[in-house]
């Protein structure tokens, strides 16, 4: 049993002892940790920096429950008999403070309970400079903190963004790392808006400083609203290729299994350089499409549909004249699966179809692939095999 669910456990067991008016087994409850854990525990109690950090958290919680407690204010119907009223406010100032309790035990102690190998590798991880290694669920609203207990991000219905509590003379870089399967849409300290597609991982200042570029490191898929700043250009790095901007919209494709990295413009102007030879760049116009080729070190650009390669934002997969082959990467970052296609026939078909990731599963994918081109394919978790008919 893991610490957080040794928490839960714990304080099912106070909150059935408060309601049924009998004392809390002490003892009992000192049996689910072992000694290593106490001692750890008893550390964090005591040092410094948790203590302040939890002075913090406990401003968070309580603005938290007192929201929340207002709700369940307005849901008891006042007009019943006392005694059951009286027994809701009970029940619910026990949940609410079971919340509390397990809020301040997860952002303690979770480091402990969570080490980096234990880390749930489908989930969305954010690293920052400091050591702080966080899951992020875009699904829940919640603080993210640094060590130190400062509120750096929140995160709420699918965005992260800087919250503005962090001061820093020297520029501090976090790292997001999006899984197959997974998105997540980013607000940076400037106001830029960043969609991050998966597969990818983003490296980013926590706060732009005045009198520094902002820059950024791309490894994947991501799309740009960039906030207007003449005194502070924007640039995107992806191995040898940068994109330097002032205030527009692009989307930036870098996977590692590519030989090239696409530049694709929205609206507003874009440069486009070899950081090897910055002087020698390209101006790329909106609805156009710069390729920078990894082997031949050169940028081709050509006039595109926008929604073929910005799509993916509202959770299309777009394919033009593209071989199965091709496809299977794409369909194996949208649906976090691994794909083995031993139908070389299938392989070098070309199809053209669009799909959306919300709306249809995996094998409604292949099911619509094999009205095409007839295959045989297995799936056992996240892997599929498909072989010949």
């Amino acid at each position: 049993m893991n610490s957080l669910k040794k928490v839960f456990k714990l304080s099912k067991e106070i909150a059935h002892s408060i309601l049924e008016g009998r004392k809390v087994d002490v003892e009992e409850s000192q049996m689910l940790w072992s000694q290593k854990e106490e001692e750890y525990i008893v550390q964090s109690l005591t040092d410094k920096d948790s203590v302040l950090a939890r002075k913090k958290q406990r401003k968070a919680i309580e603005k938290s429950k007192k929201q929340d407690w207002k709700r369940i204010q307005k849901e008891l119907k006042l007009k019943e008999r006392y005694g059951f009223v009286k027994r809701l406010y009970r029940a619910a100032a026990v949940l609410l403070a079971i919340t509390g309790a397990s809020f301040v035990y997860y952002y303690n102690f979770s480091s402990f309970s969570e080490p980096i190998n234990t880390i749930d590798p489908t989930a969305i991880i954010l690293r920052m400079e400091d050591g702080t290694v966080q899951s992020i669920n875009p699904e829940v609203s919640i603080p993210v903190l640094d060590k130190k207990g400062s509120t750096i991000f929140s995160q709420h219905k699918g965005i992260l963004k800087y919250q503005g509590d962090y001061s820093s003379e020297d520029l501090m870089y976090s790292e997001l790392t999006v899984p197959n399967g997974k998105k997540i849409k980013l607000e940076l300290s400037d106001g830029t808006v960043v969609d991050i597609n998966s597969g990818t991982t983003l490296k980013f200042p926590i706060n732009f400083l005045t009198g520094h570029k902002r820059e950024v490191f791309l490894d994947g898929e991501a799309f740009f609203s960039v906030a207007k700043d003449v005194a502070h250009p924007f640039t995107v790095y992806s191995g040898e290729l940068g994109v330097t901007v002032l205030g527009t919209k692009f989307n930036m494709t870098s996977y590692p299994e590519d030989d090239q990295i696409r530049t694709v413009l929205v609206e507003g102007a874009v440069q486009v350089y070899d950081t090897l030879q910055p002087d020698n760049s390209s101006l790329l116009e909106p609805g156009h499409m710069a390729s920078w080729n990894k082997k031949q070190k050169n940028i081709s650009m050509e006039k595109i549909d926008l929604d073929l390669y910005t799509g993916w934002i509202e959770g299309k997969i777009v394919f033009r004249s593209l071989a199965f082959k091709d496809i299977i990467k794409k369909l194996e970052r949208s649906y976090n699966v691994s794909i083995e296609c031993h139908n070389e026939i299938l392989n070098k078909e070309v199809f053209s179809a669009s799909f959306n990731v919300d709306v249809e599963n995996i094998e409604q994918v292949l099911g619509y692939i094999n009205l095409e081109h007839q295959f045989l394919y297995s799936k056992k978790g996240n892997k599929i095999i498909i072989n010949e008919r």
